[in-house]
């Protein structure tokens, strides 16, 4: 029986010390990307549809001023909104995830249909092999005539599913707004189950308001909805995902353990990256088990990795059992990806960004051996480490240039997205506005473009202050709550993928979508002390007068 408590006690010590390192090393992680967005911003020019021009630059004496002022204004902005939040009645804020949703679908409409955008690239290989798969042909996937992308990117296999059940329900043709529609629905459908989950976890309406209000102020994502890619729905579905694990933490209910993992699984499909939740959840799922001993936890980590390996496999499996045809090589390995993640492109590109020197083109120097790709990406990484090792002052700008012009790259490429790709008419209305017409054939910008650039950039730094501050109360709560720590959690898994591998911006939109909570936590904290303060100031004055 002794020694039973000593066990208990030792894993509840683990476990408080593995909250308090995430939660510290997620603190530090948000004081860097303050004095980054503080003092530099990360810009993109649109010259080239090919190359994603990616340069940082130093913010001026009155950009450094302009980006403290917008921080003093939004908590000025949150005390005021304390004051009236009474005065709100309860039924708007059980209303404000629909608002927010239908808000979001009504400008993300108003976007669509002015961007007039079409798939470009990697997103035209995945949507046009879907339309030939919904007609049972599969010669862009088998045969002497299989494209060379599929050969190359397997994991795509999962979106181009989904483009293909488009195609058989839908039937658009050549509409490929009926993608972009389906992506603001599933941006629609992330903030209503991002903000669910917050009224869940704060149990606090004030804290859902300052959500909804960061989430209607940030324009990235609503520009993104035109990339017909995976990330929109797979955001969808990796939130969703979370909104049950909070669930089943609270209550330990077998059915939300079970929808945690199908989700995930899902999400795993539309993007192979969702791996990175996989693993926070399981993180923390983890802990939970530690502190509660319920072996229902266990049976959700299983579930969770069984659907996040065996739902893509199946995907394959399927489109080789209808084509009666297998895939005969495995294609670019998950570790070329690494390779070209730590690797320096002395170009147009920052280090990391994407270049197929490590992927397509050593794919093919070895005569798409798989193996011998995954040889040489071994080879290519152990030199990398070397010298990012033996060179601190390389290795520091490395990974400072790496981590900023992605973090610190306040479009998360919004605006490059549908500038540098293809479009079946001229933008008009706000997209023109903001992304030029387009002319047809060149690249232009138009006369909102650096406004909205100046704009998100100020957002974004009241958005990363406000998460500082929500991560320092996160580390010096007494109740430590696991829940707090999942989003957290998820964000540095992201942080540390993104440094190792691919690096892109557009990627971090996701993690930016998911700090939005933790802002609005951040937010109340905020208010909540200047509102104090300005009381105890105005206090003391009229002490004196009477």
């Amino acid at each position: 029986m002794r020694f039973l408590k000593t066990l208990n006690r030792i894993v509840g010590k683990a476990g408080n010390a593995a909250y308090a390192a995430i939660a510290a090393i997620f603190l530090f992680f948000m004081a860097v990307l303050c004095v980054l967005s503080l003092f530099f911003t990360t810009g993109m020019d649109t010259f080239s549809q090919n190359y994603e021009h990616v340069f940082i630059q130093n913010e001026s004496v009155s950009g450094v001023f302009l980006n403290i002022a917008i921080v003093i204004l939004a908590v000025l902005i949150g005390v005021l909104l304390r004051k009236i939040a009474h005065k709100i009645p309860p039924s708007f804020y059980k209303r404000l995830p629909w608002l927010v949703a239908v808000w979001t679908i009504l400008l993300g409409v108003i976007w669509v249909m002015s961007s007039h955008s079409m798939p470009f690239a990697d997103t035209g290989a995945v949507v046009y092999t879907g339309r030939a798969l919904s007609n049972n042909d599969f010669s862009k996937l088998f045969g002497e005539n299989a494209s060379w992308y599929f050969v190359a990117y397997r994991y795509q296999l999962g979106f181009t599913f989904w483009c293909e059940l488009v195609y058989r329900v839908m039937r658009p043709g050549t509409h490929f707004e009926i993608f972009q529609l389906l992506n603001v629905l599933f941006l629609a459908g992330s903030y209503f189950c991002l903000l669910k989950t917050l009224g869940r976890v704060f149990k606090r309406d004030l804290v859902v308001l300052f959500c909804a209000l960061f989430m209607l102020l940030a324009p990235q994502p609503i520009m993104t909805t035109v990339l017909i890619y995976g990330n929109l729905p797979g955001l969808f579905f990796t939130i969703a995902a979370v909104w049950f694990a909070v669930l089943f933490l609270e209550s330990h209910k077998w059915y939300y353990g079970l929808l945690t993992g199908s989700l995930l699984g899902i999400a795993a499909v539309m993007k192979a990256n969702t791996l990175i939740v996989l693993i926070a959840v399981c993180i923390i799922i983890a802990l939970d088990f530690i502190r509660h001993k319920n072996f229902r936890s266990v049976v959700t980590l299983v579930v969770s990795v069984a659907c996040c390996i065996s739902f893509p496999k199946i995907v394959t499996w399927q489109y080789e059992m209808r084509a009666g045809s297998s895939f005969s090589v495995g294609g670019v390995p998950m570790i070329s990806w690494m390779a070209l993640g730590l690797s320096d492109q002395n170009g147009y590109d920052m280090p990391g960004w994407y270049a197929s020197d490590h992927t397509i083109w050593a794919y093919e120097l070895v005569g798409r051996d798989t193996e011998k790709a995954a040889e040489l990406a071994k080879t290519t990484i152990k030199e990398e480490l070397k010298a990012l090792i033996t060179n601190p002052r390389y290795g520091i700008s490395f990974f400072y240039k790496k981590f900023s012009s992605q973090w610190n790259e306040p479009t998360y490429q919004s605006v490059w997205i549908n500038q540098g790709h293809g479009f079946y008419a001229e933008r008009e209305g706000i997209a023109a506005l903001i992304c030029g017409t387009g002319e047809h054939t060149e690249i232009s910008t138009g006369p909102l473009e650096a406004g909205v650039k100046g704009y998100v950039n100020l957002l974004n730094m009241a958005v990363f202050v406000c998460v500082f501050t929500a991560a320092g109360a996160l580390l010096l709560a007494k109740k430590k709550s696991i829940v707090f720590l999942l989003l957290p959690t998820v964000i540095l898994g992201g942080v540390a993928y993104h440094l190792l591998f691919e690096a892109k911006s557009q990627y971090i939109l996701a993690y930016f979508v998911l700090m939005l909570p933790i802002a609005a936590a951040g937010l109340d904290y905020l208010s909540g002390g200047a509102e104090k303060a300005l009381g105890r100031i105005l206090k003391k004055p009229a002490a004196k007068a009477g």
